[in-house]
């Protein structure tokens, strides 16, 4: 089994991974709080003191918040219209060796014993290489492309082999009767944590597991549900 996906880069592709990379970045985080500072003593030395010290503080603060985000974006858009490596679409083949990357007739192969980490951003899944170098693949793309980078993401940090588990369901009953078995053999004090798109399933799996718990302990579990402006969700339960 394998996942294929075509990526022809965009300035917004690019510009997704240049600020997650770099504001997840300790250099970014700490811009970030410079201008978040800046601002906060612009409001309260304004009016207070010498006029030309707030607007410096003002001035600092547009630098880390409105001028690195904007200036990233411009750089995205001249690195993908003045590259001729994302003039055409890269091919991304990823099965259980690694994944195998074709352009035109060019082929290269990239195992996962040399994959160091796999990201998550707002938009694609970011499978780096190298420190500043990573195969970015939109998260709209093939199911099972996501599913060999989290398989590779669980292996890299989990202690041990046995507790990795990947289980597919093609079906609202599916899902339903897992969460239900799930919620069956859950004990007091456990955490399950559930994030997805809206539409995946969380909630058939989630009345599943609760009617689970349900029938064997006689109580429905604890849910905290919540949804963000991106329409994406995310809940906890607490036994």
């Amino acid at each position: 089994m394998e996942a294929k996906v075509e990526v022809k880069m965009t300035p917004k592709i690019m510009y997704d991974f240049m600020m997650y990379h770099t504001y997840r970045s300790f250099s970014g985080i700490f811009g970030i709080i410079l201008g978040i500072a800046a601002f906060v003593m612009f409001g309260t030395t304004l009016g207070k003191t010498d006029l030309s010290y707030s607007i410096v503080y003002c001035l600092f603060g547009v630098w880390f918040i409105v001028y690195l985000p904007v200036s990233l974006y411009t750089k995205s858009k001249r690195q993908v219209e003045k590259s001729e490596v994302f003039k055409n679409p890269v091919t991304y083949i990823l099965n259980d060796e690694g994944i195998e990357i074709v352009q035109g007739e060019e082929k290269a192969q990239c195992g996962w014993k040399n994959i160091l980490k796999v990201c998550s951003s707002k938009k694609n899944v970011l499978i780096y290489s190298g420190k500043r170098n990573a195969f970015v693949l939109p998260k709209r793309s093939h199911r099972r492309t996501i599913r060999y980078a989290c398989n590779f993401s669980a292996k890299k940090y989990a202690k041990k082999e046995s507790e990795i588990m990947i289980i597919e369901t093609n079906s609202e009953k599916e899902t339903f009767e897992l969460g239900k078995k799930i919620g069956e053999n859950a004990k007091a004090g456990q955490i399950y944590t559930l994030t997805g798109d809206l539409g995946v399933g969380k909630t058939v799996f989630t009345q599943g597991l609760a009617a689970g718990w349900h029938h064997r302990a006689g109580k429905q579990p604890n849910l905290y549900d919540r949804a963000d402006v991106r329409r994406r969700s995310s809940a906890v339960l607490s036994f």
